[in-house]
């Protein structure tokens, strides 16, 4: 059995032709080795490579499954209504627990804050910062709120809890 390496130089100069049909034979089993010895680099290569494949640190903005404010776990209906729950549990959250600064209020500021935040594996809400504040004490108000949520229902994605960024108007 012969192995062959890629590196592997062949002389095309030849002196007979006796010579010559085995520097054909042998360029061909190069050719058909080359051409397998690729096609294996290829599948592992694009085995290793893929995408969708998730490092433990990796911070997503959108899974499978986007993660649930609490209060919908019990629901067994379809993604969708799964959603809508979240989102009225979310905005009944917020008018209970949102204090409108006295500040803002004495200045007559009114308008939309934006936060940002994560929710890791766990659920838990972290790293709050406001990415838009509008003053009067308005982002430290959205900052404390966001700061008071209970654990979500984790994002999933490719079976596995994961990590992700959420944005989140708040008026």
């Amino acid at each position: 059995m012969l192995f062959l390496s890629p590196h592997t130089s062949v002389s095309t100069e030849h002196t007979n032709s006796a010579n010559s049909g085995s520097v054909l034979k042998f360029n061909s089993v190069r050719k058909i080795y080359t051409t397998v010895a690729f096609t294996l680099l290829w599948i592992l290569l694009a085995a290793q490579s893929d995408p969708f494949i998730l490092k433990e640190d990796t911070l997503l903005t959108k899974a499978d499954q986007m993660p649930f404010f609490t209060g919908c776990e019990m629901l067994s209906g379809s993604p969708e209504e799964k959603r809508e729950c979240s989102d009225k549990e979310l905005v009944h959250f917020l008018s209970r627990y949102l204090v409108y600064p006295e500040e803002a209020r004495n200045q007559g500021i009114e308008g939309t804050v934006l936060v940002s935040f994560i929710i890791d594996e766990t659920g838990k809400v972290v790293q709050p910062e406001v990415l838009k504040d509008i003053g009067g004490g308005c982002g430290a108000a959205a900052i404390e709120v966001v700061g008071k949520m209970p654990r979500w229902q984790p994002a999933i994605h490719q079976g596995r809890a994961v990590k992700v960024r959420m944005n989140l108007p708040i008026q």
